[in-house]
């Protein structure tokens, strides 16, 4: 069993998440770009996060925020899950688009 996250107000996070076997599918087009930022935009509204810097890459993406009120792992499940739904949506699959956060040994 995996150690509960610490999560507080004001904390200041670094964030990356990869795509699932290191695929393309968060390749640089102009729509993929304005998916991603207009998500961020929307769910750091929501759940109060105040991000300092983004990167999104081909197989993965870095974020840098503080999170105001606590709610980093709302904000991360809500993000992760509708970018990866328009991401299916967009290109036409139905496959995983993010790795899984616990890997088993």
């Amino acid at each position: 069993m995996t150690n509960p996250r610490y999560v507080v107000p004001e904390q200041i996070l670094f964030i990356t998440r990869r795509v699932h076997r290191r695929r393309f599918r968060l390749h640089p087009t102009r729509a993929i770009r304005q998916l991603v930022l207009y998500l961020l935009a929307v769910e750091a509204e929501r759940y109060g996060l105040e991000i300092h810097g983004a990167v999104c890459m081909s197989t993965h993406y870095h974020l840098c925020a503080t999170d105001k009120l606590g709610n980093y792992p709302k904000f991360l499940r809500s993000f992760n899950s509708t970018l990866a739904r328009a991401l299916n949506c967009r290109q036409g699959r139905r496959d995983a688009v993010f790795s899984p956060v616990n890997k088993p040994h």
